[in-house]
């Protein structure tokens, strides 16, 4: 029984590497070519010449929320992020402007002409390619109204 165990162990992946055996499954069942697929995975390497985290400050929108759309630009606009959530509520349960940070929010990336969503309660964490880098994001509760958004990036691949 304990060979078996050890055997089970080895054998039958858990936590992340259970992840990444899904989706290597769920990429080559979609017909991913497995050459393609090995190349990617040996590309692979630890972030190279990244830049220092810079910080900027991004309102979150809601059905209440009056104000100008709001939307924020890095690298040098080539990514533009956006971002919505739901309305908070004063202690008479009516709507607020701003956003209830316990609850999802929805952030929007944009780049190259194609949109990418992250929804969940902060933090998000999400990684965006331009120009020849990623962008490592992390989107987390600022002050009222607002979420932060601290990023940096790195040399790709």
């Amino acid at each position: 029984l304990e060979q078996f165990q050890e055997t089970y162990r080895r054998v039958i992946p858990e936590g992340p590497m259970q992840s990444l055996v899904d989706l290597v499954r769920k990429q080559l069942d979609e017909g991913m070519d497995p050459a393609r697929l090995t190349f990617a995975i040996r590309s692979a390497r630890p972030p190279q010449n990244c830049s220092d985290p810079e910080s900027k400050r991004l309102v979150i929108s809601t059905p209440a929320y009056k104000g100008p759309p709001s939307q924020i630009g890095i690298a040098e606009g080539a990514i533009v992020i956006t971002g919505a959530g739901v309305s908070a509520t004063n202690s008479t349960g009516a709507p607020e402007a701003w956003y209830d940070p316990s609850r999802k929010v929805s952030i929007s990336f944009t780049a190259g002409g194609k949109t990418e969503t992250e929804t969940g309660v902060m933090p998000l964490r999400h990684s965006v390619v331009a120009g020849g880098r990623e962008y490592r994001l992390t989107i987390e509760e600022g002050a009222r109204s607002f979420a932060k958004v601290t990023f940096d990036s790195c040399d790709y691949p």
